[in-house]
């Protein structure tokens, strides 16, 4: 005996963007955004904070103090940067999945399209560009720690 598609529950009508899993999807990874956006903003702080620091103070500091400063800045950083990467690729798994139920999905109305809203989000250049602005910038700093932590006035 056969069953109808109805009876199966295979999608052939339209259905509405709240009742599929797409929305929590989305606010999942909107989250995971917000996080990344923090993680950002505390690594530049961060980045500026010692950079202007050592530039208006022109600390002298002997070679165990720089040293102690790079571990201490780099354990902090890397720490960033880990997250900033598992984030991101938490996040894009997230992405995939919604993109892969939005394809099976027959929408009410072209309103409730996300294709727009993962293209936004699961933009894979600027996220590269970001990250390898934060390597720079942090061997900048890296830079103004070892070799502008010595103020040759006072020797």
């Amino acid at each position: 005996m056969r069953k109808s598609e109805e009876e199966l529950g295979m999608f052939t009508s339209r259905i509405s963007l709240a009742s599929s899993d797409v929305p929590s999807l989305l606010t999942v990874s909107f989250k995971f955004g917000d996080w990344l956006i923090v993680l950002l903003q505390l690594f530049l702080t961060i980045n500026v904070a010692i950079v202007g620091w050592i530039l208006t103070t022109k600390p002298d500091w002997n070679i165990m103090g720089k040293v102690a400063a790079t571990v201490v800045y780099l354990s902090i950083i890397v720490t960033n940067a880990v997250w900033i990467w598992h984030l991101r690729s938490w996040q894009m798994k997230i992405v995939k999945e919604i993109s892969e139920a939005v394809q099976s999905i027959n929408f009410n109305s072209l309103e409730e399209n996300v294709q727009p809203i993962i293209r936004t989000v699961s933009r894979k250049k600027w996220w590269n560009i970001i990250f390898t602005a934060h390597i720079v910038s942090d061997l900048f700093v890296i830079y103004c720690i070892l070799f502008l932590t010595s103020n040759p006035a006072t020797k």
